[in-house]
């Protein structure tokens, strides 16, 4: 009985800290001095194909979900124009949680997967800015 737990505790250890180790984070600060205001978007992602594109107020890595935007995106294009922040993303849309007020509006614009990945050849022209950058490369031409 003593080394069937030794054996699971050597295999529990090292996999607890392997996936402890396996989160990634993005973010990109984005000022607004019409509406004098930081918008924060952060990519999270954890274990294999957990991930989440948070717009924030606050520059935590870590969501609040009763003060941040989530998306179950794991991409998205963006410009922030004016007072305003424009989103591109793959529809359908996902759950989008909206529960702090932000000064700056927010616009999405939801997307087919072909357009979006047509963006690529045509954001700079237009301004818009991939997000996480890290992912970039994984959008077929």
């Amino acid at each position: 009985m003593r080394s069937i737990k030794k054996e699971l505790l050597l295999f529990l250890v090292p996999t607890i800290l392997f996936c402890n180790s396996c989160t990634h984070t993005e973010k990109v600060k984005l000022n607004n001095t019409i509406s004098d205001e930081t918008i924060y978007l952060k990519y999270y992602q954890w274990g294999i194909d957990d991930e989440m594109i948070i717009i924030s107020l606050n520059k935590s890595n870590h969501p609040k979900n009763n003060k941040d935007i989530l998306l179950n995106n794991n991409c998205i294009y963006y410009k922030l124009q004016n007072d305003t922040l424009y989103i591109y993303r793959v529809s359908p849309p996902s759950e989008i949680n909206i529960a702090e007020k932000f000064k700056t509006k927010i616009k999405f614009i939801d997307l087919p997967n072909y357009k979006f990945i047509e963006l690529k050849k045509t954001c700079q022209d237009n301004g818009l800015n991939f997000f996480p950058p890290l992912t970039e490369r994984s959008l077929s031409e």
